[in-house]
């Protein structure tokens, strides 16, 4: 345990500077502002955010002990919000992809799912992507559901293919809204932008005006450079506005690649904290984001018994911070 008080000299210091001064080599800066966010740092004994600015006689203390994510990370790492014999529901964390694919070198969160859960690896239909009916970004953190038998994943799997799964996404976007809520109806397509590998495009707005309660394009506009195009719809409504930034409560429809930071980028309300699809520089503001501020709030769907299932993901701390900085 580390307790540090504040000079008259780091008076006016970020809290996560300060702390790469006090600790030296011994943990890299994103690892610091990890643990800030995830409330392992409190200043006079008060959970804060990695933008605290520090005043002179304030104590820094480790409050919780830091946990390193290493090749032995384990399912301590992930919350698990519910459990049955079909199906497990965690609580993902930021930061962590849900399957190995190539390029991906961390601990995935089937992986850290697999000494308790080993049926995992007998169900599915891709030996890479064991139970996984679904996905988030693994920028994005919340509620992921994977199936733990064969029937599960086919009856989970036919339901997200339907569009009868609900999921509720929390994000903060850049930008306010004139309207309460709203629908993105735009196609998705691949980024031919050169050093934009990875990137998802929505088709352009073909003139739209940005203050519509919903952005739709024609059947007609739905093709671009004769590359395929995939059907993308997300609704939202606005949980709270703030001077620069909206807080949304989202609905995606369908489920594809990076579509609510790719549908909201489009709009001109790109997703706080986003490092791939950021947007304009008037929008900057004091707090500081390692992540997109876009957690998956909630699931909800129909066991294999005919009962509905919803499970709740709670926000974050660090972007519960955030929050109530910008007087939530």
């Amino acid at each position: 345990m580390h307790l540090f008080l504040v000079e008259e000299r780091e008076r006016g210091m970020r809290l996560d500077k300060f702390l790469v001064e006090k600790l030296g080599s011994s943990m890299s800066r994103a690892k610091i502002q990890k643990a800030i966010e995830e409330g392992q740092w409190t200043v006079d004994g008060k959970e804060v955010s990695v933008h605290h600015f520090l005043k002179a006689g304030q104590k820094v203390e480790e409050a919780k002990g830091i946990k390193e994510m290493s090749e032995e990370t384990s399912l301590d790492e992930v919350k698990v919000i519910a459990e049955t014999e079909d199906y497990v529901v965690i609580d993902k964390p930021s930061g962590v992809a849900v399957h190995p694919a190539p390029g991906i070198d961390e601990p995935t969160v089937v992986e850290m799912l697999a000494d308790r859960y080993p049926e995992l690896y007998s169900v599915g239909e891709d030996p890479m992507r064991p139970g996984v009916v679904h996905r988030i970004d693994k920028l994005v953190s919340g509620a992921l559901v994977l199936a733990r038998n064969q029937a599960t994943f086919t009856h989970l799997k036919r339901q997200f293919q339907s569009r009868e799964v609900t999921k509720q996404y929390i994000a903060l976007v850049q930008g306010t809204f004139v309207n309460d809520e709203g629908v993105i109806d735009l196609p998705l397509v691949r980024s031919t932008t050169k050093g934009k590998r990875g990137k998802i495009q929505a088709l352009p707005l073909a003139g739209k005006s940005q203050t519509r309660a919903d952005w739709t394009q024609t059947n007609a506009e739905r093709s671009v450079d004769n590359r395929k195009t995939r059907e993308a719809v997300t609704k939202f409504e606005v949980a709270k506005r703030f001077p620069r930034f909206t807080l949304l409560r989202v609905f995606p429809e369908t489920g594809r690649t990076h579509q609510i930071r790719a549908h909201f980028a489009a709009i001109g309300h790109p997703i706080a904290g986003d490092p791939l699809y950021h947007g304009s520089r008037k929008y900057k503001s004091s707090f500081i984001l390692t992540r997109p501020f876009l957690h998956a709030s909630s699931i909800s769907f129909v066991d294999r018994e005919g009962n509905e299932q919803t499970y709740p993901s709670p926000l974050p701390h660090m972007l519960r911070v955030i929050v109530d900085g910008l007087g939530g």
